[in-house]
């Protein structure tokens, strides 16, 4: 009597030999990642502007499936002019539509910005001094996101009180400018 050799075999650690028929599709489990992107720009935003500009920008290679869940995280470094007042803010994207964190602001310097918005964690920095900032944000995938085909993810920055705040910069010196950094925003979509 023969063995069956089926995915689900293959699966449980058996060998699998020959081919696989996908043409009526397959399945990803729930919770496995579909793909991944990482993005890394060397690039500096400096703003006034209370609004969220884009500092960056990232797409997936291939479209994701409507139903999955897409996991963004931010790091970057940013500081801003020597006023001891509020911050700076950045937040996460997906095409026009901020991307729900579903965790409260993160504030670089112990300090939280009550905004109107939850686009992901917000880093607030207060100081001339580079600070490190992690933002985060998910949101699963609608018919809206890819209306359009493959959509885009971006990194938006602003500043809380009309001060200069720079964005990707590893250190201001008025004397001599600023030192840039690498910012990087890591993309990942897995299924549900």
């Amino acid at each position: 009597m023969g063995k069956s050799h089926d995915l689900a075999t293959a699966a449980a650690g058996f060998t699998f030999s020959g081919t696989v028929d996908a043409s009526s599709g397959l399945t990803t489990p729930a919770g496995h990642v579909i793909q991944v992107k990482r993005t890394v720009v060397n690039t500096v935003t400096s703003t006034t502007s209370q609004s969220f500009i884009n500092h960056m920008s990232a797409q997936f290679d291939s479209t994701p499936t409507v139903g999955n869940l897409v996991i963004a995280t931010a790091t970057l470094t940013c500081c801003r002019t020597a006023v001891d007042n509020w911050g700076s803010a950045c937040a996460i994207y997906i095409n026009s539509e901020g991307m729900s964190s579903g965790d409260t602001d993160f504030a670089a310097v112990g300090r939280s910005y009550a905004g109107n918005n939850n686009y992901g964690s917000q880093g607030i920095i207060g100081s001339q001094y580079a600070h490190n900032v992690t933002s985060t944000g998910h949101k699963t995938i609608t018919s809206s996101h890819i209306s359009g085909g493959n959509p885009t993810f971006y990194l938006k920055v602003s500043e809380v009180t009309s001060q200069t705040s720079y964005w990707g910069v590893g250190q201001f010196v008025t004397s001599s400018g600023y030192a840039t950094d690498l910012t990087s925003l890591i993309l990942m979509e897995v299924a549900q």
